[in-house]
């Protein structure tokens, strides 16, 4: 092998060696990304879902909207495999007619590599008129 053959493995070898560690931190930025944007559509979609249901229960009766949207998200989250502690709060605002549920969740996020800085917490919230108001 000449000299140069030699020298040019040599090059590519060291370029590799420069290159794979920032390529590693973006593969494991994407993947632990993707883990809290999929966590947080879950959540998105289970805090809506809850107030759906919970908006055509009528106040009067038992549980109400509010104990209602509350049961919901803490039977999704278990269905889904979330075991974190889930801050739950839901509440009704204003006065009839204009009478709003208001439904938010937050789970702690637990990094999945831990390699890469992320949030500390998924969080979703919405806000629906209530459909039976007295």
């Amino acid at each position: 092998m000449t000299r140069s053959r030699r020298s040019r493995r040599a090059n590519s070898a060291i370029e590799f060696a420069m290159v794979l560690p920032v390529f590693l931190s973006i593969g494991a930025g994407i993947v632990e990304y993707g883990n809290f944007f999929q966590q947080e559509v879950d959540l998105t979609q289970i805090v809506r879902e809850a107030g759906r249901e919970a908006i055509l229960r009528p106040q009067h009766e038992s549980p109400g909207p509010v104990e209602a949207a509350q049961t919901r998200i803490q039977d999704a989250l278990k269905e889904k495999g979330y075991t974190g502690q889930a801050a739950i709060r839901a509440t009704i605002d204003g006065t009839a007619p204009d009478q709003l549920l208001v439904v938010s969740a937050s789970l702690p996020y637990d990094p999945l590599l831990g390699m890469i800085p992320s949030p500390g917490h998924v969080s979703a919230q919405v806000v629906l008129r209530l459909y039976d108001q007295e």
